[in-house]
């Protein structure tokens, strides 16, 4: 049970950081624009990039299974819910990454800008 309670508990985890994450990316984007050329400087536009999602994803995927399971089970079933939804994070960040990535000229997604293309420094 307490297995079946951590997995649960790490899958929402997953989503909640998702979630957080895009809503933030598109805040992101919406402040910086998507005309072609993301503002906001191109070294301030990938830093607030990386971070929302390499690091507030994952600590709204940490808080979570920490908030909800913190006393209905025992250390050891809360940090298999950590690792699960940490690790699924992870996962579809690495698995998506390309894919986000390639719907535009200037390669907004996960990854950084490309900025070897005209008009997407």
């Amino acid at each position: 049970m307490r297995i079946v309670l951590s997995l649960f508990l790490g899958g929402f985890g997953f989503l909640f950081g998702g979630v957080v994450t895009t809503s933030l990316v598109v805040l992101l984007l919406i402040g910086v624009g998507l005309s072609g050329d993301p503002r906001g400087g191109e070294t301030t536009f990938k830093i607030a990039w990386s971070v929302v999602v390499f690091g507030i994803g994952p600590f709204a995927t940490l808080v979570l299974p920490m908030a909800l399971g913190s006393r209905r089970v025992k250390p050891e079933a809360l940090t298999l819910a950590i690792v699960v939804a940490l690790a699924s994070y992870g996962f579809a960040v690495w698995e998506l990454a390309p894919m986000l990535s390639a719907g535009n000229d200037c390669m907004v997604g996960v990854t950084w800008p490309v900025t070897s293309v005209a008009g997407c420094d």
